[in-house]
This record gives structure tokens, sequence and C-alpha cells, in this order.
């Protein structure tokens, strides 16, 4: 039953793409978007004749709803979101999560700001080495203080996820 809705929620053309045999990887990979690589994984576990983890199926569908843009997400959601679930996947979908970890580096920066204008503000990406979005702020918010010239108490500084100007 589960099986089925996976499969209705794959685009056809990702199927299509996937068969040709006359596309070169760099072409594959310049057609392809970060929801497609997730709908690849739900392919392979709907023809696969092992038994599939509801909870890795789960997270992939919650994955790939959030990188086609239905839920409608802040900036912060949206990496808070990756963080977990790169969390709960990571084990599983190593080249998966790591994909993503570009992606989320790529789109998506921290602005670090000192709300007193003390210092001037910091634009960063977000640091994808990190297993927790928490210690990924925290890193953010220590470098800025260890860079900053005048004293700011660590609690003062502010820090907001912002998707990266085209």
């Amino acid at each position: 039953m589960r099986v089925t809705r996976v499969i209705a929620l794959i685009k056809p053309s990702f199927f299509e793409m996937i068969a040709s045999q006359h596309s070169t990887t760099q072409q594959v990979l310049e057609e392809t978007t970060f929801s497609d690589w997730v709908d690849r994984e739900l392919v392979r576990h709907a023809t696969s004749s092992k038994v599939i983890c509801p909870d890795d199926l789960d997270h992939l569908l919650e994955l790939r709803e959030l990188l086609t843009g239905h839920a409608r997400l802040t900036p912060a959601s949206v990496v808070r979101h990756f963080f977990r679930l790169r969390e709960a996947l990571n084990e599983n979908y190593y080249l998966l999560c790591y994909r993503l970890r570009n992606w989320v580096s790529v789109y998506y920066e921290l602005e670090v700001s000192d709300p007193m204008q003390r210092e001037a503000s910091q634009i960063i990406p977000v640091d994808t080495r990190f297993q927790r979005f928490d210690l990924a702020i925290n890193r953010a918010r220590f470098d800025f203080f260890e860079q900053a010239t005048a004293e700011i108490p660590v609690n003062d500084i502010r820090i907001a996820v912002a998707r990266k100007a085209a």
C-alpha cells in the first residue's frame, strides 16, 4: 500500500532519464534536482525485495516534501529539518546525505550579527559538518565572538538563517 503511494509521487520524466542509456553522467547531474535523488532512493525501495524500514520511508517522504517546496517553511525551518532528517538517514543513505549537505551549504547561509551594532554583521555558509543544528549555530556564534574587536557577550549575538541571493 505504502509503496504504491511512493510510486505515484515520482515524476515519470525521472524514470525516463534514468532509463536513457544515451545520457552521460554530466547530463544526468545537470538535469537532476535533489528531489530526484530522493525519488531514486524511493524507487530503489519500491522495487527491492528487502524489507523496508517504515521510519526510513517516512523520513525520505518528509525529505522529498521539504525539497520540492510543498511545505511552506522558513529558511531556518528548512535547515533545522535538514539536520534532523540527516541524523536519521545518514547511516543508510550516506551518499544522499552528502548531496544534501552540499545543497544546504550552496543555498543557505547564516547571518551572524550584534543587535547593538558593536560589530559588523557577517554572512557565513551553514556548516553542515556538524550532526546537529544547534552545534552549527553555536560554532557560528563562537567564531563571531572570537573575531570581534569589541566586547560582546556571547548571548547578545544573533543568528538568522537566510536563503542565498541568486
